[in-house]
């Protein structure tokens, strides 16, 4: 649903604050071309769940969440088509086609450099696990081990609201946010080293962004996970070729 389209900041504030619980302090934009449009659908099943597209041209913002009324917590869960930078609790972003949640009851500071475009949900705490609430307050969305599945959910959903597809995936999103472990500990680091191996003894082509495509993993959640277990992937692919020569 269009709720927006307009060439006043102003405006547009009020609509991100009242709509979507997102009161910004702006703090650079383009006063001759600012121009931005939101659209949003509200899911059926969590119906406190809001899905918002914005399209809007270059900004500075930042978030405080003294301004939010008290006991409203919320997860900013986010893709960005174009490129985001920010800071949140001394962790700094630079995101371009890929998803990030921001905690909002931390104060952040975000920047497009250009136009910018992204497809959002503001996810109250209270409809999550809470062992999924301090999974994703203290970690970066790319160590959730279904963070791929997730961000191909939220990038493919969109507002028409006659699609319902829309709802399916949005409920499916709640869902893969409420898992936090999928991987036997125990077993992981064999399989991995078992799909290696495999790779290695055949001559077929594999890298690290391959082996974390194998195991439904990001690329930085397989650097993770290695770690764990005392290795790198540049490590354990030589430990294998030596066994193998």
């Amino acid at each position: 649903m269009k709720i927006l389209n307009t060439t006043n900041i102003t405006e547009w504030k009020d609509v991100l604050n009242s709509k979507h619980s997102l009161p910004l302090d702006i703090i650079e934009y383009n006063k001759d071309n600012f121009f931005s449009s939101v659209d949003t659908l509200v899911n059926i099943t969590y119906p406190e769940v809001t899905f918002t597209e914005v399209k809007t041209t270059s900004y500075k913002a930042q978030f405080n969440p003294t301004q939010l009324k008290q006991g409203n917590e919320f997860f900013l869960l986010t893709y960005s088509y174009n490129q985001f930078i920010g800071n949140q609790k001394n962790n700094n972003y630079n995101f371009s086609h890929s998803s990030f949640i921001l905690d909002l009851t931390q104060p952040f500071v975000g920047h497009y450099i250009k136009d910018g475009h992204s497809k959002a949900l503001v996810i109250p705490f209270d409809v999550l696990p809470s062992l999924s609430v301090d999974f994703l307050r203290n970690r970066n969305l790319t160590y959730h081990p279904l963070c791929i599945a997730i961000t191909t959910l939220l990038k493919s959903t969109n507002t028409d609201e006659l699609d319902t597809e829309n709802n399916y995936k949005i409920n499916a999103i709640m869902d893969l946010l409420s898992i936090t472990k999928i991987e036997d500990k125990s077993n992981i680091i064999t399989d991995i080293r078992l799909f290696l191996e495999k790779n290695v003894i055949q001559n077929k082509k594999i890298d690290l962004d391959i082996l974390a495509a194998a195991f439904y993993m990001s690329r930085r959640k397989m650097q993770y996970v290695l770690s764990e277990h005392g290795w790198t992937y540049r490590k354990l692919v030589e430990d294998i070729k030596m066994r193998y020569r």
